[in-house]
């Protein structure tokens, strides 16, 4: 039995981490449990042919030319899994009825992005795909209407951190909160929450980021520190040093956003105060490991940092029910083995 994995990423042997030096790859996890080849750019960069793909992808923000150079060497494969719609969406529509017996699986990130869901609903691609792969049952759902999908072809598997990696440490915790992340954030909601607010809001972008890009002409808190680039070590101290973590997203149909931070920081023990977005409900306990806010209202995020710096024990709770829930409900170990086995009894079937 041979199967594919297809990961966007240049060299997946680069970004393999050492022991203890970042979380484990759910990609790498699964191509253990599937005994699974894993693609990834460097077959679509051995095909110049692929380069006149180039505009469409920046365009479209899809990885057509990874997709053509895997529908190309298809031949012999049992089943294909996509990482992410990015690649999983033009495979389809290259490979079309000639996927022929070959199975075909996506993981749906954002299937709902403008210019991605008219072509894939236009064309119809879907009908190609074995299994939508949906990481919340609001994207299932929505899904399933937007696309007219069968319920067979749609499976929600909540995704998961590697709980072995992010977990609590026994160091100082600073008079200070934390905010990381760039997908749909809010950044401007949260530093008029924080504005003369006696704590420190630290934050970091997963990208080369300039916080006036975000908030236009408004100063930048004095209370607020804008951090750098850093390794995944120092990631997890941060979240360790902090009394509790906050990811302020702007109203999104984009339903994983925010959801690997909140994960992280329950995962080291920390209680989350997020935007209520309709994927988010499924990843914060509202009341139990986090607080939910209204989205876009500076007042009401505000109010539920306030009442976490005021009473500090329920912080420590919410992080301590978080954690527990993480390691049973949503850690990577959990992720990985449901996804491979929704893969090997569909194949054994």
């Amino acid at each position: 039995m041979t199967i594919a994995i297809v990961v966007n990423r240049d060299n997946v042997d680069a970004v393999t981490p050492a022991a203890d030096d970042a979380p484990r790859l759910d990609y790498i996890e699964l191509a253990r449990l599937l005994d699974a080849v894993l693609l990834d750019r460097r077959l679509s960069a051995q095909q110049p042919v692929t380069r006149i793909l180039a505009p469409i992808d920046a365009a479209l923000r899809v990885d057509a030319r990874l997709a053509l150079a895997v529908a190309q060497r298809s031949q012999g494969l049992q089943a294909v899994l996509s990482m992410w719609e990015w690649t999983g969406v033009p495979l389809a529509l290259a490979l079309g009825r000639r996927g022929g017996s070959m199975r075909q699986y996506i993981i749906a990130h954002n299937m709902l992005a403008p210019g991605k869901r008219l072509i894939t609903k236009a064309s119809d691609v879907l009908k190609h795909v074995d299994k939508v792969i949906c990481l919340a049952d609001v994207a299932r759902d929505a899904y399933q209407q937007y696309y007219d999908l069968r319920q067979h072809q749609l499976q929600t598997i909540h995704y998961g951190i590697d709980t072995q990696f992010f977990h609590p440490l026994v160091v100082p915790v600073d008079d200070a909160i934390l905010s990381v992340g760039s997908s749909k954030r809010d950044y401007g909601t949260l530093f008029a929450a924080v504005d003369g607010l006696k704590v420190k809001l630290r934050t970091r972008m997963a990208s080369g980021w300039n916080p006036h890009n975000v908030l236009g002409a408004r100063r930048i808190p004095d209370n607020v520190e804008v951090m750098q680039r850093c390794s995944f070590t120092q990631l997890r101290e941060w979240y360790a040093r902090s009394r509790f973590v906050v990811v302020p997203l702007r109203p999104t149909l984009e339903f994983t956003a925010g959801i690997t931070s909140a994960l992280e920081a329950s995962a080291t023990g920390k209680a989350v105060v997020a935007t209520d977005t309709p994927g988010m409900r499924e990843y914060v306990r509202d009341g139990e490991t986090g607080i939910l806010v209204e989205p876009r209202n500076p007042s009401a995020l505000r109010n539920a940092i306030q009442r976490l710096l005021d009473d500090p024990e329920e912080a420590i709770a919410m992080g301590r029910r978080g954690r527990q829930w993480v390691e049973r409900e949503r850690s990577l170990d959990r992720y990985v083995t449901k996804v491979s086995q929704t893969i090997m009894l569909d194949l054994w079937a």
